[in-house]
């Protein structure tokens, strides 16, 4: 090899810090969000189903045909949004784990919790 070649840099480093600055982490973002009503937390459930409907969901595999009475997740959602005590509550979540997966469960689990936290 000539001289011309071993002065040339052919690598130089990343300053990874620099290139890619840290986000704040989502938690920390999360708790500053305002208590949710019934209805708000009913109504991000429905929108994860039409997601879990057109396959596009993160929390299941697959896409899952959501109709009317077709699973007992669609009925213990509609008794919860009648009577949203903790009981529903539970049941709520044990149904959308049963039908939907653990994923799905937790999703719902965390947005129900918030409902109770204070109480």
């Amino acid at each position: 090899m000539s001289k011309t070649y071993e002065t040339i840099p052919l690598f130089s480093a990343v300053d990874y810090d620099a290139e890619f600055p840290k986000v704040v982490a989502a938690t920390l973002v999360q708790a500053a969000v305002a208590e949710r009503t019934p209805e708000q937390v009913i109504a991000l459930i429905n929108v994860e189903l039409q997601k879990i409907t057109l396959g596009t969901s993160k929390l299941t595999p697959h896409a899952v045909q959501v109709r009317p009475g077709s699973t007992p997740f669609i009925s213990a959602l509609k008794t919860f949004e009648v009577d949203p005590k903790v009981l529903q509550a539970v049941h709520l979540v044990t149904v959308a784990r049963q039908d939907f997966g653990t994923p799905f469960g937790d999703f719902v689990e965390s947005l129900v919790t918030s409902l109770f936290k204070g109480k």
